[in-house]
C-alpha cells in the first residue's frame, strides 16, 4: 500500500488471489444503523490513505491462513472501516457471516465447490 493505493487496488488483489469471493468497504454509520448501505459503501476510486487511523500501516496479509474475522477486524482497527466478504455460490454473491472463522483458503474452495456442482463458474 502507498499513498495512492485506491480500495479498488484492494479489490482486483482480493479478486485475484480468491477468485470465488469479493471484498467490499463501508463506512460505519454516523448515529443511525439504519443508514443505506448504498451511501455507506465506498466508492472503489477513493484512496485507501484517506481513511487510516495508525500512524504505521503494516502491510496486512491476505495470505490462505488469514480468517475473514481476521481480515475484517484489520480494517476495522487500521481504517475505521467495515468489510464485507462475499463467495459466490452458484450466480449469487452470499456474506460469510455464519463462517466467519474459516481461512480464505476455506471460503474460496467452497464456492468453488459450489459453482462447479452447480455449473456456474
Amino acid at each position: 500500500m502507498n499513498d495512492g493505493t485506491i480500495f479498488e487496488d484492494i479489490q482486483t488483489e482480493f479478486s485475484g488471489l480468491y477468485p470465488f469471493l469479493k471484498i467490499e468497504f463501508f463506512r460505519y454509520p454516523d448515529q443511525d444503523w439504519n443508514t443505506n448501505v448504498k451511501t455507506r459503501k465506498i466508492n472503489p476510486q477513493e484512496r485507501l490513505i484517506r481513511f487510516l487511523k495508525e500512524k504505521e500501516c503494516e502491510n496486512f496479509d491476505m495470505g490462505d491462513t488469514r480468517t475473514v474475522q481476521e481480515l475484517t477486524e484489520h480494517f476495522e482497527k487500521v481504517f475505521g472501516l467495515s468489510v464485507s466478504i462475499l463467495r459466490k455460490t452458484g450466480n449469487v454473491w452470499v456474506e460469510t457471516i455464519l463462517t466467519p472463522g474459516w481461512t480464505l483458503k476455506q471460503q474460496n474452495s467452497e464456492g468453488e465447490l459450489i459453482s462447479l456442482i452447480s455449473g456456474s463458474h
